[in-house]
């Protein structure tokens, strides 16, 4: 399983996850859920996180592939 990224993005851009959560406009305890594999953020939300933390969507959120190697979109914990 590949988990997401947001958590080493925040920290690399220096950003307490309150911070993260206010510029977003979501709550801090989501950002912890999202950086726990938790919860899956919308595309949108995804969208604005990866563009806060200054990256892709895909380097925050890597995309799973199966044995077949069908893409399986987010992760789910």
């Amino acid at each position: 399983m590949t988990k997401n990224k947001s958590l080493y993005y925040r920290r690399s851009k220096g950003l307490r996850q309150n911070q993260l959560a206010e510029r977003l406009g979501i709550s801090e305890v989501r950002v912890s859920r999202i950086e726990t594999g938790r919860t899956v953020p919308t595309p949108e939300l995804s969208e604005q996180i990866s563009v806060m933390l200054g990256v892709t969507v895909d380097e925050v959120f890597p995309r799973n592939q199966n044995t077949k190697g069908e893409d399986n979109g987010f992760v789910n914990s």
